[in-house]
């Protein structure tokens, strides 16, 4: 009979021969930084991938983005926020799928954000590319 996996049971696995070298450095990083809670730290992320692939949602493809440069904590909780995902999940699958026609009728230079009354300088996300990104998103969905 096969052990089962249980809390507080070890896992251990080889890297693939194929692993990409900005994975094996960002590990060896991690090795420095963590020292004797390197696996710890380990395990928290072979958890944390495992969730992300058990919510993965409709059985879709599945694409990592890196972004250009660093964005704000208000930035990056917008950008965790489901219907965020959902939404950009669906433009961009419609500019792959229809290259030629306008992203949900929005196109370059049409796009004027909608003032802002809160007098907040910090990021925004009420304006009309997010606006008309939700709305076609909900009608779609119909």
């Amino acid at each position: 009979m096969e052990e089962l996996f249980d809390i507080s049971k070890p896992v251990s696995f080889r890297l693939p021969q194929d692993t990409a070298q900005p994975v094996q450095d960002f590990l060896n990083d991690l090795k420095q930084q963590e020292g004797r809670k390197y696996s710890s730290a380990c395990a928290s992320l072979f958890v944390s991938a495992i969730n992300d692939k058990l919510s993965s949602t409709g059985g879709g493809e599945r694409v990592v983005l890196h972004l250009p440069g660093s964005i704000t904590p208000e930035q990056r909780e917008w950008l965790n926020d489901p219907m965020t995902k959902q939404m950009l999940g669906q433009w961009i699958y419609q500019m792959l799928t229809q290259p030629g026609q306008p992203a949900f009728g929005i196109m370059p230079g049409n796009v004027a954000a909608e003032p802002d009354n809160t007098g907040s300088a910090g990021f925004q996300i009420k304006n009309s590319v997010t606006s008309s990104l939700a709305r076609n998103l909900l009608e779609d969905d119909e």
